[in-house]
């Protein structure tokens, strides 16, 4: 079992990227922003699932932008561009990268 929540940390610098887990083709990362902070758009080969852990922020699939907040779920097929960015306070996002081939 993880504690995530435990998990949380800031950094003023730059982003902060807390792997959780890893597991065959699963692997589990909290990204924890401060107010201004993003996760430019980039692509993966796998699909992405980005969930709003805590604060309220924009996540970023294709072209549509999805003001979220804690418990919110979006889903990104692999090779779609994708971002997370922190407009307005701290936001952290529990991402799960699950690709093809384990």
């Amino acid at each position: 079992m993880e504690r995530v929540g435990e998990q949380v940390r800031f950094d003023p610098a730059e982003p902060v990227r807390v792997p959780i887990a890893e597991q065959g083709s699963l692997r589990v990362v909290l990204f924890c922003l401060e107010e201004g902070q993003e996760i430019p758009r980039h692509t993966a080969a796998a699909t992405v699932l980005m969930q709003a852990f805590s604060g309220e922020g924009v996540l970023v699939s294709g072209e549509e932008a999805h003001e979220a907040k804690a418990g919110d779920l979006v889903v990104v097929p692999p090779m779609v561009p994708h971002a997370m960015k922190a407009p307005r306070g701290r936001f952290t996002i529990l991402a799960c990268i699950v690709s093809a081939a384990g």
